[in-house]
């Protein structure tokens, strides 16, 4: 007969406990960042093992919001978008931009206004159950 093939475990962190469940967070094979919500008791044994297996985690109750198909249709700021911001802000140089690192972000910042707005629009959404 042939071998039974095991799952590659993913190593896992508890960053929450709710009650008996526990929040974890993972680096997920595509290389994202994630989070979802299992029993105190599956995560036991991952963490007393190597982590636990994707189909494991895929069992978990995703946590946290999908920013990406949150701001899916928003105009993302250009190249020439930020270059203004910076220019209106008095970055004109290298130099300058090495010497005021906190008013390129204050022009970063401006630049992204929209997107920030539109993050905060759809939380609030969320939060009201629109979404």
């Amino acid at each position: 007969m042939g071998e039974v093939e095991e799952s590659a475990t993913i190593p896992i962190q508890v960053v929450e406990k709710r009650g008996t469940a526990r929040v974890i967070e993972y680096r997920a094979s595509d290389g994202g960042l994630r989070r979802c919500v299992l029993p105190a008791e599956v995560v036991r044994e991952g963490l007393a093992g190597d982590g636990l297996t994707e189909e494991e985690l895929e069992r978990g109750i995703p946590y946290g919001e999908d920013w990406a198909v949150m701001l899916e249709g928003v105009d993302m700021p250009t190249p020439e978008t930020v270059a203004q911001a910076l220019r209106d802000i008095g970055i004109w140089t290298a130099e300058q931009a090495r010497k005021s690192v906190g008013t390129v972000r204050v022009a970063l910042a401006r630049a992204y206004a929209p997107v920030t707005t539109a993050m905060l629009r759809g939380s609030r959404d969320i939060q009201k159950g629109r979404r």
